[in-house]
């Protein structure tokens, strides 16, 4: 157990940016008392205090070491940390004074700016000395090429294999491409994705064989062709292709294009995928894998795959890497528990049953029926949590989210389910040793046998019911990763500071969420290209109108209907003006939904996203629109704040207008719903909330300026909750850090509600 006690805490210059207070201090105590030094009087009338977390035990050492030296504890406490504070400046230059491996001298004509050049040395500096170095750089920086040019020079330092490693297939393509265009022949190159990237031929060729006598059956011609010519890629350059190199076939892409009224997902290959003797998708796999794990160079992957090759030990996806470098590293905790939790998806085993019943024409009383049935059940139950919770995620075997007869219910459903996988009867039924596992992983979570949180999520397009179970933390997979990677780690992203209590950026609660040890991070100063912040003018609201734009507390609260007014007529009045598009950051599908309607007037200007429905399509619906002439108005929630570049790259900057503007409606508070995110807030308290905060409001403004020279371009801040004269209980830091933020950027302007703003535009 750990106590918080408010201390007072000295002057110290040493404090590393990637260490909170809390942990700065409680350092320096231990310190001292493991050199047994005694406390000594201390005036500490002059000192800033602040509640700190410290241990049974370690509160324990500093009583004793007061009461032996008879002065209180404050003065204890202080006296302790000043005489800390000077054995660890000792420890500090006694380190600086040993031989450390530095990178070479940078040739400036490598690189497009100043600032990509220290990027990359602050990167190349850590991995010197074999660190998890946390490289923070802004939009624009070209931090793709710095990874392709630090990784070959990893490789030919020995380092290897390096593995660089990213969210998404997209992104390793790019990253592939970068490595690539180095032109550095010396140093090997393999892409590894996984095997659901790849089609079960052997299924789908089988459904085809069995639509030629089955005509309920529906067929795409374009996917009969693509199969009957051995599934040729029908595009060599997309990354799987590339991964799979010259044998590449079956590429699940392909058949998601060609799929009209043939359920595409569900011919996706097993990640089990084998030897390659069954298939020639199997054959293909089973190539890339083995090609991958004999590379002694540079092997680019996704972060599923580099999580899920630490889950095996390295064994039979990706080889066991010397060094790693991380793109968007802030996702990569994220990942990790995706792979170590288990998925159960009701429309996939619905679709898996009926087609099994119908292939083999069995009755209503069988084994593969009755489970039908069961599955149908389970869905009842959860359909309407889902619909209830708006689009959020539930935690069904939390007691505080859901009453015990409902929790009781989910579990005996699940229970009669799995009852009957073992059943002969159901053997030859498609994805079934899956459902084994995530059903048994469920229970698991629902029996509290294990610490898992159980999900209750809604498909992204229809809406479909899917549970997953999930650990609480993932500190020990990650732990093996950074200490498997001896070479060093690159952790590499535009948001891996946030403001601290000091109101200087820290990356603390980054290092603490990846679990690096403080004695390994390296922090070399975040890199920002100056224009992120020179272009965009600010507003944000005046003392005599914030009052007006404070969010409701609850969301049945009367108000909400009369703020929801307010900031549509704000909205209402930016987008007339704008120059181009106007992106609206919202935290909830409700304030989406009342702003829409009362932007009625603004026609087909409007774009809102509703939930189960892919984000991709509303982005797709916004370029149309840009492309028609109109200035589109998207209203987003979610991936909006996080993963959206809206630009015109077909003109020069200047003519660039496809987003101008960007509102943020409210600060985005408890976004991160996973388990390991509540286990945190759990264990530290609200520290982690204001933390994530602050993050996804950083990267939500960077949205706005995805490349240099355009102009014309303006952030509106319409939370009236960050004006000083606010009252906020306890998210003082919260106000006070996204103040701090703001301040970055030179061009400010504070108006007198918001038409004001726009006449000073």
């Amino acid at each position: 157990m750990a106590l918080h006690i408010r201390l007072p805490l000295i002057e110290s210059p040493s404090k590393s940016a990637a260490e909170n207070i809390a942990e700065h201090y409680r350092h320096l105590l231990f310190l001292s008392l493991e050199a047994r030094i005694q406390p000594r009087p201390f005036d500490v009338s002059g000192l800033k205090t602040a509640p700190l977390r410290l241990s049974d035990g370690m509160l324990a050492r500093l009583q004793k070491a007061a009461t032996g030296a008879d002065v209180d504890i404050k003065q204890a406490f202080a006296s302790l940390c000043s005489e800390g504070l000077a054995l660890h400046e000792a420890q500090r230059t006694a380190a600086a004074t040993r031989l450390t491996p530095m990178a070479a001298p940078v040739d400036m004509g490598r690189f497009k700016s100043i600032q990509q050049a220290a990027f990359y040395r602050g990167m190349l500096d850590g991995l010197a000395g074999k660190k998890i170095v946390f490289c923070e750089g802004s939009t624009g920086l070209g931090k793709g090429r710095v990874i392709a040019m630090v990784a070959c020079e990893q490789a030919k330092a020995g380092k290897t294999p390096v593995v660089i490693s990213a969210p998404s297939l997209a992104l390793v393509g790019q990253l592939y491409a970068e490595v690539v265009a180095l032109g550095d022949d010396t140093v090997p190159v393999a892409a590894v994705v996984g095997a659901s990237e790849f089609v079960d031929d052997e299924a789908l060729l089988l459904y085809l064989q069995r639509a030629q006598d089955d005509p309920k059956l529906p067929v795409d011609e374009g996917v009969k062709d693509w199969a009957e010519d051995g599934g040729k890629p029908l595009n060599p350059k997309a990354i799987a292709a590339i991964a799979a190199g010259v044998s590449a076939a079956w590429l699940m892409d392909d058949l998601r294009s060609l799929c009209d009224v043939m359920p595409a997902e569900d011919f996706s290959l097993s990640e089990d995928a084998g030897t390659g003797a069954r298939s020639a998708a199997r054959a293909v796999v089973h190539a890339m894998r083995e090609r991958a794990k004999n590379v002694q160079g540079i092997v680019l992957c996704s972060h599923m795959m580099l999580a899920a090759a630490q889950r095996t030990r390295w064994k039979g996806t990706l080889p066991m890497p010397k060094c790693i470098l991380l793109d968007e590293a802030h996702l990569f905790e994220s990942a990790v528990a995706r792979v170590n939790s288990v998925q159960l998806s009701l429309f996939s085993m619905r679709v898996s049953l009926k087609r099994y019943i119908a292939a083999h024409e069995i009755g209503p009383s069988s084994v593969a029926s009755q489970m039908l049935r069961d599955v149908g059940r389970l869905g009842e139950i959860l359909q309407p949590l889902g619909d209830s919770a708006n689009g959020a995620t539930v935690t069904i075997n939390d007691k505080g989210a859901l009453s015990g007869p409902v929790r009781d219910s989910i579990t005996q459903a699940v229970e009669s389910i799995c009852s009957k996988t073992t059943s002969r009867a159901l053997e030859g039924l498609q994805h079934l040793p899956l459902y084994q596992a995530a059903l048994e992983g469920v229970l698991r979570g629902m029996r509290e046998e294990v610490h898992d949180k159980v999900r209750l999520n809604l498909s992204a397009v229809r809406g479909y019911p899917s549970i997953d179970s999930g650990p609480a933390s993932v500190r020990v997979q990650l732990g093996d990763i950074w200490s498997t990677a001896e070479g060093g780690v690159a952790l590499v992203s535009a948001t891996l500071y946030a403001i601290g209590e000091d109101g200087e950026y820290h990356c603390d609660y980054t290092r603490s969420a990846l679990g690096v040890p403080l004695s390994r991070a390296a922090t070399p100063p975040p890199v920002r290209e100056p224009h992120i912040v020179n272009i965009p003018t600010v507003h944000t609201l005046s003392a005599s109108s914030y009052a007006d734009f404070v969010p409701p507390e609850r969301s049945d609260d009367g108000g909400l209907a009369a703020w929801h007014s307010r900031v549509s007529g704000a909205i209402g009045r930016i987008a007339q003006d704008a120059r181009g598009g106007t992106l609206v950051l919202c935290t909830a599908y409700e304030d989406t939904r009342a702003i829409a309607k009362n932007l009625q007037d603004f026609g087909d200007r409007i774009v809102a996203q509703k939930p189960a429905h892919r984000f991709s399509a509303y982005v797709t619906e916004f370029n149309a629109k840009y492309a028609a002439g109109l200035r589109p108005v998207l209203l987003g929630v979610g991936v909006a704040w996080t993963g959206v570049d809206l630009v015109d790259g077909g003109v020069p900057a200047a003519e660039d207008w496809m987003l101008t503007d960007l509102v943020v409606c409210r600060l985005p508070i408890n976004f991160n719903q996973s388990s390991t995110m509540r286990a945190r807030v759990a264990n530290t308290g609200i520290h982690p909330i204001i933390s994530e905060a602050l993050l996804y409001f950083k990267q939500g403004i960077g949205r706005l300026i995805r490349r240099d020279g355009v102009i014309d371009r303006n952030i509106w801040i319409l939370d009236g909750r960050i004006h000083p004269s606010h009252s906020w209980p306890g998210m003082v830091r919260l106000r006070a850090g996204v103040r701090r933020m703001l301040r970055d950027y030179p061009k400010r302007q504070e108006a007198d509600f918001i038409l004001q703003a726009l006449e000073l535009r």
